[in-house]
């Protein structure tokens, strides 16, 4: 007769998701993403050249089951297979190494499955019967190892990594003249990815391979925190209606209100690029290029709102090129909360003269003694420019006498605007900045432009100069 245990044993082997549950019943926890994971896993291992790519909102368990319980069933079940498990970081793979080789060392003696004598390296150890795991960092040598399956679990580590042209370059090398090169013939292959830029390491396999749905080699297993049919291409893998949350581990399945609740949060807490490539695994984001409107509205303060004391001042220029484009000219205050609070903004096209005026006066409204200028349109000359209207104006007789113009801070940009902005948009996220005032076109800029836009944020930049230079002057706000 069939015990209880003896049938649960044989029922561990179905797939990546019951070997979790059976091996550690207390921490892994079964939910439909999970058993969705778990099934495509199990059938690309089982297709001869199977692909497989897997991108799902962070710390929903697909790593646990797709590259620990995963590699480590496929193992248990084909002991004379030797797989290469890849990752971002030498770290990271010796844990994934590490991890597999422990389910399988305590349990592979069930199967008539052991770790060969003398091998106790995590990243490089084999199975009695021949099979193994290669641990190794994206860029590692694997030289001497032909492998019969692939597990690439996040390639590149975050957003700057995959935004680097060259990063980009060098996966992609390390995947054509290394990996690709160890494969046996009809080696599966399964990816695991934020997909943080368009032409990251999994854009361009689409791009090469094609996806199985229009006759290419990739399946593609996308689980976005909220459904969108538009980024799934049609159905919910999940069968979920547009809108619907995605089940997670630590919430009880069905319950849809807590499901919303976490889901919300986490978009509230991140940039909206950040949750599109994080959350949704959409790295070209339909919604505001920095920041959601909803989140700067909440930043907002009417004008008649009592300030805290102020450490400093100062107004931010991003000059205009000749009078062509939109100067920015944005003034605020550091306050004694440790908050920068915008107070002031006069931007618009205009020539040089005007806009050093406009700044000149925007400095005496509210007591500055900082300029910001961005150096790339000439430091010295609009350093010159600021000083000369000063003067001016002082034997116009508006310059108190003995006011000083304000020091002029040179701040020179050496990335793009988008890239640029996001610092200070994450101190928005973070309420570490309040707009006081109504500033339609200021808020517009934060919440709609993007690259490629043809318009020159003026605004937006000069905003940018002011929080990141009155930032510094204050540690990070303690929330409890």
């Amino acid at each position: 007769m069939v015990t209880a245990a003896e049938e649960a044993q044989a029922l561990a082997l179905h797939s990546p998701m019951t070997l979790g549950m059976w091996s550690a019943p207390r921490s892994y926890v079964a939910r439909p993403h999970l058993a969705l994971i778990s099934r495509e896993f199990a059938a690309t291992m089982a297709t001869p050249g199977g692909r497989l790519l897997i991108t799902t909102p962070p710390q929903i368990g697909k790593s646990v089951t797709a590259a620990t319980y995963g590699p480590a069933w496929y193992l248990l079940r084909n002991p004379t297979k030797r797989i290469i498990v890849a990752t971002y970081a030498d770290s990271l793979a010796r844990r994934r190494g590490r991890d597999i080789r422990t389910v399988v060392a305590e349990h592979g003696r069930r199967w008539g499955v052991g770790i060969e004598r003398g091998s106790a390296s995590v990243v490089d150890w084999s199975t009695t019967a021949g099979g193994g795991i290669r641990s190794v960092g994206i860029g590692g040598g694997l030289t001497g190892f032909p492998a019969d399956a692939v597990l690439v679990d996040d390639a590149v580590k975050d957003r700057v990594a995959a935004e680097s042209p060259r990063a980009r370059e060098a996966v992609w090398a390390w995947w054509s003249a290394v990996l690709r090169t160890r494969l046996a013939p009809g080696a599966p292959i399964v990816l695991i990815m934020t997909r943080w830029h368009p032409l990251d390491l999994a854009g361009q396999l689409l791009d090469a391979d094609g996806r199985v749905e229009s006759g290419g080699a990739w399946r593609v297993v996308h689980l976005p925190a909220l459904a969108d049919p538009v980024l799934t291409g049609g159905a919910d893998p999940l069968g979920r209606a547009p809108g619907d949350p995605l089940s997670h581990p630590r919430i009880a399945d069905g319950d849809r209100q807590a499901l919303l609740a976490h889901w919300h949060a986490a978009r509230k807490a991140v940039l909206p690029r950040d949750w599109a490539s994080l959350y949704q695994g959409d790295p070209r984001p339909a919604e505001g290029a920095l920041i959601s409107s909803a989140t700067i509205a909440d930043r907002c303060l009417p004008a008649t709102a009592e300030l805290p004391g102020v450490v400093r001042a100062a107004v931010a220029i991003d000059p205009s090129g000749g009078g062509k484009d939109e100067a920015g000219i944005v003034g605020g205050v550091l306050g004694t909360d440790r908050r920068v609070y915008i107070v002031a903004d006069w931007s618009g096209t205009m020539p040089s003269e005007e806009w050093a005026r406009r700044a000149c006066t925007m400095a005496l409204e509210i007591n500055a003694d900082l300029f910001y200028v961005e150096a790339n349109f000439g430091a010295d000359m609009c350093g010159a420019m600021l000083r000369a209207a000063w003067q001016a104006m002082s034997r116009e007789g508006r310059v108190p006498a003995g006011a000083h113009c304000p020091y002029v801070a040179d701040v020179t940009a050496r990335k793009g605007k988008f890239l640029r902005a996001e610092p200070a948009a994450q101190l928005l996220v973070e309420d570490r900045v309040r707009i006081v005032g109504k500033h339609p076109e200021l808020i517009n800029e934060w919440t709609s432009w993007r690259p490629g836009s043809g318009h020159s944020p003026g605004r937006l930049d000069a905003s940018t100069y002011l929080i990141l230079g009155l930032t510094p002057y204050t540690p990070p706000i303690a929330t409890g």
